[in-house]
C-alpha cells in the first residue's frame, strides 16, 4: 500500500518550482469555508515547519467534502507526495498513525474528485 501511495502521487506532486505544497494548499482553499480554510492555514504551517505528521492529521480532518477542484486535488496530492518523500528520508516517522493518516488523505483524494 505504501508504494501504491507514493506512485499515484507522484502525478500529483508536480508543481512550479517557486510554489510549495504548503503555498499551493493555501491558494486552492482559499474559496473554502471559514473552518476549512483555518485548518488548510495549519496543514500549511505544518508543513513549512516540518511537522509533517501534525499537518496529516489537519489535512485528514479537512478533507470531508464531496468533491475538490482539480488544483485542491493537485495541491493535496503535492502535500502527500512531501509527506512521502520525508518518510523515504526520515522512515521512523512512518508510524501506524501516520500510515493511516495517509491512507485516509488517499482515499478522500479518489473518493471525492469532480474530474
Amino acid at each position: 500500500m505504501v508504494a501504491v501511495l507514493g506512485l499515484v502521487v507522484l502525478g500529483c506532486g508536480k508543481q512550479a518550482a517557486s510554489e510549495s505544497p504548503a503555498e499551493l494548499i493555501e491558494q486552492s482553499f482559499q474559496q473554502a469555508t471559514p473552518e476549512t480554510k483555518e485548518t488548510i492555514q495549519t496543514v500549511a504551517a505544518s508543513l513549512k515547519a516540518k511537522e509533517f505528521l501534525a499537518a496529516a492529521r489537519s489535512l485528514a480532518n479537512a478533507l470531508n467534502k464531496d468533491s475538490f477542484t482539480p488544483a485542491q486535488k493537485h495541491a493535496v496530492g503535492a502535500v502527500l507526495n512531501q509527506i512521502n518523500e520525508a518518510i523515504a528520508a526520515d522512515p521512523k516517522l512512518n508510524s501506524q498513525e501516520m500510515f493511516a493518516l495517509r491512507e485516509k488523505i488517499f482515499q478522500a483524494l479518489n473518493t471525492h474528485s469532480d474530474i
